[in-house]
This record gives structure tokens, sequence and C-alpha cells, in this order.
């Protein structure tokens, strides 16, 4: 049972020194946590939060502090919190029962693993980043000392990591943990494998994201900006150049063209017509992106050809312009007293995918962030709108922002 308290999160530990602990928990304890599980999978987690501390309890005061009978009820007294929306107590109730694996586990087993990266979401769901950020690269170090860093059970720690760091808009950090990423996964995963997709796309975005940046979300926490040097092993940095973004832009269609044309290679072999038709659209969209009009059309040309007998993809992916590159402005969410504001605008874009009309149709309240999705929409890129395969310039193609807003405030979202 204490095992299966630790899998809630969706992760499987490893796990030697946790089977040791099954079975120690009293008959009506054991049925208490059944019923605390069947809770959580019923969304009834006030009666799992209240369940789980008097189980707490009554192990203590059979017991003491740090009976590894309570690891199991810890686990899940946690996981509801954090499902119930408060994340600050999770975090504390997590960071015991990791204590107490440690205890008898030692300090770096694999049996923490699912709890840790469980604390990670609690911390990300406060704010803090910065906490979450060491708890999610300590998740991928306990997999390196574990298993070894070019094992293929670390496949999904770092998947997992590279989606954080692009998530939170470090790319060169998620660059090179895709780049080792995508070794790890040609040599050791099944073709086609939806994790080897993933791999080549986060690393063809992570160059992507370097030359064509998003606004980034407010740094809380400490976040750290640079690449992770101080935690991964050499050999996943080998060749990294600190300089290279200086000098990356012609060089990020190249590795974005090679890394989305792999991901076409793979649907090839054993994708769908619409999985193969998707790839080829973001490898149409790469061209478009760079400006590299002839290979962009080119490629629009055989996605369409592709989706022929698939009329609604067709107009979906054809008939009005999609944003390709749109760097709205971005920040702190929804808080206590925020209100909604809106900005709509009205956009003309030429058959070249550049916005060369704005019209403001809609801004409410006025005088807080309307310039701000102006310039956004400026510097947009778009697929142009097509008729059959020749691409067109459209007029009033619609851009709504929404956000959040404290009154009085020029704060927003």
């Amino acid at each position: 049972m204490a095992t299966a308290a630790l899998v809630v999160a969706g992760l499987s530990p490893a796990t030697a020194n946790a089977e040791e602990r099954e079975g120690t928990l009293r008959p009506d304890e054991a049925v208490a946590l059944e019923q605390m599980q069947a809770g959580l999978n019923t969304r009834e987690y006030a009666r799992v939060i209240v369940q789980g501390e008097d189980l707490v309890e009554a192990i203590e005061a059979r017991s003491h502090r740090y009976d590894t009978d309570l690891i199991a009820p810890l686990s899940l007294l946690a996981e509801a919190l954090l499902r119930g929306g408060d994340a600050v107590r999770a975090d504390g109730v997590f960071e015991r029962a990791l204590h107490l694996v440690r205890v008898n586990d030692g300090p770096v087993s694999l049996s923490q693993l699912p709890l840790v990266y469980r604390q990670a979401d609690a911390r990300n769901s406060m704010g803090a980043r910065g906490l979450a950020n060491d708890r999610e690269e300590f998740a991928l170090d306990l997999l390196i000392r574990g298993h070894g860093i070019d094992s293929p059970e670390i496949i999904d720690g770092l998947l997992r990591l590279g989606d954080w760091y692009a998530q939170n808009r470090y790319h060169i950090s998620s660059r090179i943990i895709y780049k080792h990423l995508t070794a790890l996964a040609e040599e050791h995963l099944p073709e086609g494998d939806a994790r080897t997709l993933q791999a080549w796309r986060g690393y063809a975005e992570s160059y992507q994201r370097i030359v064509w940046p998003m606004p980034r979300r407010p740094n809380t926490g400490g976040f750290r900006t640079g690449p992770p040097l101080d935690l991964y092993d050499w050999r996943i940095l080998q060749g990294y150049d600190p300089f290279e973004h200086y000098h990356l832009r012609r060089r990020a269609h190249d590795k974005g063209e090679l890394a989305l044309k792999t991901v076409i290679g793979h649907l090839e072999a054993t994708g769908t017509t619409a999985e193969v038709a998707e790839a080829m659209l973001e490898l149409a969209d790469l061209h478009m992106l760079y400006r590299r009009y002839s290979q962009a059309y080119e490629q629009y040309r055989k996605v369409r050809a592709t989706l022929a007998s698939d009329p609604e993809a067709l107009a979906g992916a054809f008939d009005m312009p999609v944003p390709i590159y749109l760097p709205l402005p971005t920040g702190r969410g929804e808080g206590r007293g925020s209100w909604k504001g809106v900005v709509q605008l009205a956009l003309t874009i030429t058959h070249r995918g550049d916005v060369v009309g704005r019209r403001t149709v809609r801004a409410e309240p006025g005088g807080i962030i309307e310039h701000r999705v102006r310039m956004a929409a400026r510097r947009a890129r778009y697929r142009p709108a097509f008729d059959g395969d020749r691409p067109i310039k459209s007029f009033n193609v619609p851009l709504e922002y929404t956000y959040s807003y404290l009154p009085g405030t020029v704060a927003s979202r």
C-alpha cells in the first residue's frame, strides 16, 4: 500500500526498499488508506484531508514521527491538499514524506522520485518557480545517479525537464537537454515513439524561440536564467558553445528543418496521414517564419495534396491566416481583486504572412495594454490564407487578447 501511495502521481518508484515496507500497517489503517485512495479517485478531497490527518495522528500515537508507516498516508494527504487547491500545505506535507523516505532509503534513493515530482508541481502551483525548478533538476539528478547518463531509464526525466525549461522560456537550457534526449531516443526507443517525436519537436522549438523570443513570465523565486552547467554530466554539455546564440539565426532554420524532417520520417513510417500532414505543416510554417517563401509554398502544396481527402482539415489549415509567431504580452495572471480586460484587433495580413494593418475594434478598459498588443501584432508572423495553391492577402483578421488587471494600476496579464 505504501508503494500504491507513491504511484498516485502516475510515476513508478524504483522500489526494493518501498516493497520492504509493505504489510506493516494495521488492518484498520490499511482500510483507511484504501478509502483515502478511493476518495482521491472520486475527488472527495476534503474528506481525504480529514481522514489523512486522523490517520497520521493515529500512527504517531502508537509509534513515532519517523515510522515508515507514515509515508503512504502523508503522500495521499499531500496529494489531496494539492488537488484541493492548498499547494502551500501540500508542499510541507510532501517535504515531510520525502524526509521519511530519505531517512529510510537513502538521500539519493529513486523511491522518492514520484514525491519529488509532485512537490515540484505543488511549488509551481504556488508560483514559486525557482523552488519548483530545483525539484525538477533534482529529480533528473536522481535518475542520472541511479541509472547513468546514457541509460534509457532517464528518457522520461529528460523529457520532463526539457519541457519544463521550454514552458518557462529558458530555451538554451532546454536545447541542451533535448539534444541529449534525441540521441538516447533514437538509440533506444522504437520507430515513431511519441517521446522521440516530442524530443525532436522540442529541439526544433528551442532554436526558434531563441531567435524568435516570446515575452518572459515574471521571475519568481529566483529562477535561474542560464544553462544548468552545475548539474549535468559533462557529456550532456559536450559541444555546447555558450556564445552560440550570438550567431544563431542563420543556423536556427537549418537545425529546425533537420529536426522536423526527422519527425516527418518517423511519422511516414508509423503515423497516420493526419499526423504526417501536421508535421509537414510545421515544416512549412518554419520556412515561412524565416521568409524562405519558395520552400514554404512548395511544402504547403504538399500538405494540401496530403489532406486532399479531408476537406475539413484542409479548410482549417488554409482558409484563414494562422499565427506562427505572436509575442503577446504576458504577466502574473489572475489574483485576488483582479478584473478582466480585453483587446480586439482587426489585422491585414499579406500573402507573405506579414501584418501590414492593425485596427482596434475594442479595448476595455482603454489605456492599459492596447499599445503592447498592437506592437505584438506588428511583429507577428502568420501562415497566409490560400485560394487553392495561391497565397492571398487577408483583411479584418480577428485577434482577441484577454488579460487580468488591478483597478487603478497598469499591472496586466
